[in-house]
């Protein structure tokens, strides 16, 4: 008889339950699992913004006029409320912003100084004659003579020393109501004239105290009066961190001055000159001079205005890659007047001291208004030597008005301005030598850390109430420095940086935002001149040789094509053109700038910030990290991978 088998009834509802559990644990896992990781991509993308916006918040804040410095409390709030926006809980923000000089840690930088050679110079006056006076004596032949009326000076320079930031300054200051000199006898003479010296060697500082100068002896030919308003300001200095400066001022009631039969006055005279440097904020040279009821009258011909009022400024911005150039001229009106009884000639006299009406023709006499040497553009005046990187602008000239006579060999530069300088790049370090001083650095990279708390289903029964998924995103802000190929190739084409404006007030100086600039076209040398660009092809018109590079750096140099054989052509999905602009003196890149189109003339372009405030774009193209602050160019704001 075959044995009984056993029963095992209710097995399979035990294998159940078990599976059961196992299968709703794991169901729980993924559940919680799969929330907790689409909390951490909400975080990550919460996190994403608030860098976005904190670092375009730097960017506007350091391209607003005045830049203003942001503060780490003004960026996490920032962050904070996009990351609120996004539904999500802030964390922290961190990075970003410039480190602030004093601070215990020294840094470095690269900058420009006014070398012991040239420095930076400048001269004011109200007028310059340059004549011959006879010597009255039998067979001795006249002699040269200058006079110059109303006139301050000024130089200064810096002498970095090799390990250390820099050490040796100087600045001179000179004020002189007049100066007579004789170039063939070699002698100068002073009335009312003072100057000072200040310098700065080995932590030592010596005050620009102002003295006397040496009166001389005047020519019977030079006749001199007036007033001095107060002690003339011969203001030189040079501060315990070895930043010179000079600032002569000289201001003078009822000048009368002649030399030869030439005579200039005034009722009121002032002459200024502003000389300044600094590592971070760049080189200035400026000189203006203004005058009430001027009067010169020369025997042949007379000029007259009821005011005077003329600047002039040249600079170098290490930002800006070059040198700058500004004159001005308050507006009034010149009446020219041919002696013994012509009826005068009112010319208009515009912002930018040119001439708004036609000047008389005066036979034997020459005007120039205005009148520049040796031009009035940066690359006329300045020389660049690419092995050592020094600028070299030593004379600009600037009259408004110059008259020659040829009868009388006599010329006379009414309201001369002569600024100049030399200056070359040296790597500073701070916390050298009696020298605490650290340089602000741009830190542009913003990290922020958000959170998004998410609720758990399974493994609540364990006591676990929720998760945290945390994610950081980090943004910098770029300067754009290349396009893609494809990008170069449908659009080649490249602006000077100094350019003519195509609008109001019409100078001829650095690219700024909110004006408009001839792009291309036959008449891209005169609107954009570049003595580059002449040298390398006459025929010109803004177009670049397919071969040319377009990434920034002193090492790529555009080649201009002679054609024009297509028309700039709208950034990759934009409406905007997005152009290298690089050195009218040397060719090369030093950033990209945006342009809209300007519907009224199809060659013009109106350069934008490139943030949409300003009716830009945010603008993306290869970039590396870093950005040249205030520069003209386009930045990118973009999410660091």
């Amino acid at each position: 008889m075959a044995p009984r088998r056993r029963r095992e009834g209710g097995s399979a509802i035990v294998v159940f339950a078990v599976s059961s559990i196992a299968l709703i644990a794991v169901t729980g896992l993924a559940i919680d699992g799969g929330m907790a990781a689409g909390a951490f991509r909400h975080a990550h993308n919460a996190a994403d913004a608030g860098a976005l916006a904190a670092a375009r918040q730097e960017y506007l804040d350091l391209a607003s006029t005045p830049a203003v410095l942001p503060g780490a409390d003004q960026l996490s709030s920032v962050a904070e409320k996009e990351v609120h926006h996004n539904d999500a809980r802030f964390v922290s923000a961190t990075g970003g912003g410039l480190a602030i000089p004093g601070s215990s840690s020294s840094s470095s930088q690269s900058t420009y100084v006014p070398t012991s050679v040239g420095g930076i110079s400048a001269t004011a006056m109200l007028a310059d004659v340059s004549t011959t006076v006879s010597t009255g004596a039998p067979g001795v032949p006249n002699l040269d003579a200058q006079l110059q009326v109303n006139s301050t000076q000024s130089q200064m320079s810096v002498a970095p020393t090799s390990g250390q930031s820099w050490r040796g300054s100087s600045a001179s200051a000179q004020t002189a109501m007049a100066v007579a000199s004789s170039t063939a006898l070699g002698q100068n003479a002073y009335v009312n004239c003072w100057s000072a010296q200040a310098g700065y060697t080995s932590g030592s500082n010596t005050v620009g105290t102002p003295v006397q100068c040496p009166s001389g002896t005047l020519p019977t030919q030079v006749n001199v009066a007036g007033t001095l308003v107060s002690t003339a300001s011969p203001d030189a200095e040079v501060d315990r961190n070895n930043v010179p400066s000079a600032k002569p001022s000289m201001v003078v009631l009822g000048e009368s001055e002649s030399i030869n039969g030439v005579q200039v006055s005034a009722n009121l005279v002032q002459s200024d000159n502003n000389l300044y440097w600094d590592p971070n904020s760049g080189i200035t040279s400026l000189a203006s001079v203004s005058a009430t009821n001027f009067q010169m009258a020369s025997g042949v011909v007379d000029v007259g205005a009821a005011t005077l009022d003329m600047s002039a400024s040249i600079s170098y911005d290490p930002s800006a890659g070059h040198p700058q150039m500004i004159t001005h001229c308050a507006q009034t009106s010149l009446a020219i007047t041919r002696e013994p009884a012509g009826t005068p000639v009112d010319v208009p006299l515009g912002p930018q001291c040119q001439p708004l009406g036609t000047l008389p023709s005066i036979p034997g006499v020459s005007i120039d208004f205005p009148y520049y040497s040796p031009g009035n553009t940066y690359s006329t005046v300045c020389s660049y030597n690419n092995g050592t990187g020094v600028w070299g602008c030593p004379q600009f000239q600037a009259c408004l008005l110059r008259v020659t006579v040829a009868a009388t060999a006599t010329t006379a530069c009414i309201g001369e301005l002569d600024l100049g300088f030399n200056v070359a790049p040296v790597s500073m370090t701070g916390g050298g030598n009696n020298d605490s001083r650290t340089f602000p650095q741009f830190q542009g990279r913003v990290t922020v850390t958000a959170t998004v708390p998410q609720q758990t289903y399974f493994m609540n029964v364990f006591g676990w109430k929720q998760t945290s998924p945390t994610a950081a995103g980090t943004a910098d802000v770029e300067s754009v420095v290349d396009e893609t190929p494809a990008a170069f190739a449908a659009s080649p084409f490249g602006i000077p940086a100094d350019a003519c404006e195509m609008d109001a007030p019409f100078t001829c100086t650095a690219l700024q935002a909110g004006h408009e600039y001839y792009l291309y076209g036959p008449d891209m040398q005169v609107d954009s001149p570049s003595l580059y660009m002449s040298s390398q092809a006459a025929t010109w018109q803004g177009q670049l040789a397919a071969t040319s590079p377009h990434h920034v750096g002193p090492q790529f140099n555009v080649i201009p094509s002679a054609s024009l054989t297509t028309t700039p052509q709208p950034y990759t999905g934009t409406v905007y053109y997005l152009e290298p602009v690089f050195d009218p003196a040397g060719g090369q890149i030093l950033y990209y700038a945006v342009f809209l189109p300007v519907p009224s003339d199809p060659h013009l372009g109106l350069l934008v910030n490139s943030i949409p405030s300003l009716n830009g774009p945010i603008v993306v193209a290869t970039s590396a990290a870093g950005w040249t602050v205030l520069d003209q160019g386009a930045v990118s704001v973009k999410l660091v991978q």
